[in-house]
């Protein structure tokens, strides 16, 4: 593990590092992507666990910049290029039901 991020060594590849080894995340998308990552290209962890490398919790973003503007999403920009994973307006929806279901659940109300 390095940084929080589990690692795994798969020996000589592109992206992996001098010592053989990759971080998971990066390589379930490569994996789902059909190619090797760019070594610009960041893969962020949707729910911000970092052990949790399903592909359905990950996004793979063209560079930094762009996973940058991720974090900014709520403030009404939109992702730009997102190489796989959900559009800034899909994580909003997604972050105001599961906020709505939250209050529900608080308030008692099914």
């Amino acid at each position: 593990m390095a940084n929080g991020y589990m690692e795994i060594t798969v020996g000589s590849r592109p992206s992996a590092q001098k010592s053989g080894r990759i971080k998971t995340h990066r390589l379930v998308a490569e994996s789902y992507l059909g190619r090797y990552l760019k070594p610009k290209e960041v893969v962020h962890h949707i729910n911000e666990n970092n052990h949790d490398n399903k592909i359905e919790n990950l996004i793979v973003f063209e560079n930094e910049g762009y996973h940058q503007r991720y974090h900014q999403c709520t403030s009404g920009r939109d992702l730009g290029i997102v190489l796989y994973g959900p559009s800034c307006a899909k994580i909003k929806a997604e972050r105001y039901k599961k906020l709505a279901e939250k209050t529900k659940r608080d308030m008692g109300i099914n």
